[in-house]
């Protein structure tokens, strides 16, 4: 990736973001002008059970199905909607059978874990569309291994954030020539699932402490994301909105992305924050939780290799 270091972004960054701020205008907005996002039953017709949550969560839903079971969207939907996307709507079997699993699990989150999600799709289903009832003998004989992607981080007593991100600050240039940092443009190749595993273009445009734009030239359009130091919106063909504002964990996501532009943000590590040295593909690396002057500590878990 090539890294362009400037004072001042100038007009491309504000026009960015600037034409996603007057295009959601167009739409519902709450107070102060923040935009109120649309729920799952204004934009997707037949929705019985997954209602009042927005639009973005909605999908995430739908890939929390699918990696649970191991699904794509022609698993449960009728086999007609690549070519008609009304039939997404058309109620089959397995839609109605998902509606009775949802309530099931509502059901049991919250009478026996007093209403936290502790159960979801993949606590019986780990990747099958049918749940294992007899144990398997490979799981109890075989190999420990560590998953990378675990989202229950165990603290360690041995070592301190404080120690890792130190090192980290260093590694970076220090502590000073990061602070002197307000700005920067950045164009290199972009690969995900979307691409399907080839690499595109991306530009990105960054000002500090918390501003963030993104543009992947994709070969039918280009894929925008736009975090303004509050707010996210997202521009993509294949989302259900032409302009979708980001809500919860996806919000989250997106100001960790702008925060981890200008690491000098981050000087408050909370205690007890590290794990276990961890494999990361092929690095070992260490699991790290840092606070922003902000106290906005939910988001800012990062992988720091390990020293």
């Amino acid at each position: 990736m090539r890294l362009g270091w400037r004072n001042m972004l100038g007009g491309l960054m504000t026009v960015a973001l600037s034409f996603l701020v007057v295009t959601s205008a167009a739409g519902q907005t709450g107070p102060a002008g923040t935009p109120t996002p649309q729920m799952s039953q204004d934009v997707f017709k037949n929705v019985q059970v997954l209602r009042g949550i927005p639009v973005d969560e909605f999908m995430d839903t739908m890939g929390m199905f699918s990696s649970s079971l191991g699904f794509d969207c022609v698993s449960c939907h009728d086999q007609g909607i690549s070519s008609n996307r009304e039939l997404f709507s058309v109620t089959t079997p397995a839609i109605q059978r998902a509606r009775q699993m949802i309530l099931m699990m509502n059901s049991l989150n919250s009478v026996s874990f007093g209403g936290e999600q502790r159960v979801t799709c993949f606590t019986c289903h780990r990747g099958t569309y049918r749940p294992e009832i007899v144990p398997s003998l490979a799981l109890q004989y075989g190999e420990l291994t560590d998953d990378p992607n675990a989202m229950i981080i165990l603290p360690s007593r041995r070592g301190t954030p404080e120690a890792i991100f130190q090192k980290y600050i260093q590694a970076l240039g220090g502590a000073q020539k990061l602070a002197s940092l307000t700005s920067f443009v950045a164009t290199g190749k972009f690969t995900s699932f979307s691409t399907s595993g080839g690499q595109v273009p991306i530009d990105i445009y960054a000002k500090a402490p918390n501003q963030r734009t993104q543009i992947v030239h994709l070969p039918e359009g280009d894929s925008t994301k736009s975090f303004d130091g509050k707010d996210c919106w997202v521009a993509e063909r294949w989302r259900p909105l032409p302009l979708m504002p980001l809500t919860g964990g996806n919000l989250a996501s997106a100001r960790l992305d702008a925060l981890m532009s200008f690491p000098a943000g981050f000087r408050r590590p909370s205690a007890n924050g590290s794990s276990p040295a961890q494999r990361l593909t092929i690095a070992p690396c260490k699991f790290c939780k840092g606070a922003t002057p902000d106290s906005f500590q939910s988001i800012c878990t990062s992988t720091i290799p390990a020293c």
